[in-house]
């Protein structure tokens, strides 16, 4: 599953990488985020209010996942994780 992309429509600026965008977001909006249409109720205006409506109308997703190590490591020695816990 991928939750962002790095832009390919305009090239990165010197010293840096491509931009990471949402992949959530309309292309047309990229250079101007706050003009694409809120996808919010006008009375969700705090984050407390997004969450209570989130579990409300999205129970059934899953949500803080845990990944747990595997006891094994990769190739440059890092740990290995397995599959998220929900």
């Amino acid at each position: 599953m991928s939750y962002a992309s790095f832009r390919t429509d305009k090239p990165a600026s010197p010293g840096y990488s491509a931009e990471l965008i949402s992949d959530n977001i309309d292309p047309k909006f990229y250079d101007d985020l706050m003009a694409q249409p809120s996808p919010l109720d006008k009375d969700l205006d705090t984050l407390f209010k997004v969450y209570k409506n989130n579990v409300k109308n999205h129970s059934n997703m899953s949500f803080l996942g845990t990944r747990y190590p595997t006891g094994e490591k990769d190739a440059k020695g890092d740990a290995v994780f397995g599959e998220y816990k929900w």
